[in-house]
């Protein structure tokens, strides 16, 4: 379970990273969607 739980804090962070690079304002749906898991 811990392998999961890291790679999906590995891929939260890419993605709110990819977003900052791109410039592109952050959803908050997203991040509802990301905090609510």
């Amino acid at each position: 379970m811990k392998t999961i739980e890291l790679i999906t804090i590995f891929a939260m962070i890419t993605t709110l990273m990819v977003t900052v690079v791109a410039g592109d304002p952050i959803d908050p749906k997203v991040l509802e969607s990301l905090v609510g898991k």
